[in-house]
Parts: structure tokens; sequence; C-alpha cells
């Protein structure tokens, strides 16, 4: 077994916007992810 000792870290909001942005896609939603413990974002983009 192999033991992580380091923790998640999940991007802002603004954060996954730029990088879908500076990617070619446009945020539709940035959510949080309602069945997952603590904040884990997820969403919808449109692409080129």
């Amino acid at each position: 077994m192999v033991t992580s000792i380091s923790p998640l870290r999940f991007d802002e909001r603004d954060e996954i916007e730029a990088s879908l942005n500076a990617a070619g896609f446009e945020a539709d939603e940035v959510l949080d992810v309602p069945d997952r413990p603590g904040p884990e974002p997820g969403g919808a983009a449109r692409g080129p």
C-alpha cells in the first residue's frame, strides 16, 4: 500500500475559468459537486 501525504487541491472558480479560456473554451457553469464530501468543483464548458 502507498500512502499519500500530499493534500488534494482544487482550483478556485476564477482559476478554472481562466484555464478554460486559455484553452479556447468558454465556461458555461462552474458548480460544487453535491455528492462529494467537501468542495470539489465540476462544470460545463463550450468549445470553439
